[in-house]
């Protein structure tokens, strides 16, 4: 009987390590974001968060960066986003390619909706969430 509670034991350990393991490859993702600075420097990055003015990617070679939102023309990303805008209007899509320098395309399915990037003040990944 004291075996069986081990063995028990010891099965649900090695579940649990698994879901732990499969869990934390699930919340990493390929750094294949695209940050176009108004200078012209294109950074290949995962777009991690836009707080308080500034815009913090992972990239392989440089690390953890924060860029000022301002100095950024655009953005271009595969990945599902929370955007929240300076009117508390709250939107989820990808980044896809904008018209112009200086907007943000945001697509949900079908819609496109563009915005100026003065006007976005939050963005959240939501693809990498656990659970």
């Amino acid at each position: 009987n004291f075996l069986f509670l081990i063995m028990l034991f010891m099965r649900l350990a090695i579940i649990l390590f698994m879901c732990f393991a499969i869990s934390t490859l699930a919340i990493s993702r390929d750094k294949i974001d695209k940050v176009i600075r108004y200078n012209g420097d294109e950074v290949t990055c995962e777009i991690k968060k836009l707080e308080y003015g500034l815009l913090t990617v992972k990239t392989d070679d440089m690390g953890t960066l924060e860029i000022k939102w301002h100095r950024i023309a655009r953005i271009v990303s595969t990945y599902i986003f929370e955007i929240e805008l300076d009117n508390g209007s709250i939107y989820y899509g990808k980044f896809g390619v904008p018209t112009e320098d200086g907007k943000i395309s945001i697509v949900s399915g079908p819609s496109v909706k563009e915005f100026n990037t003065m006007n976005i003040v939050v963005i959240t990944q939501i693809d990498n969430r656990f659970w």
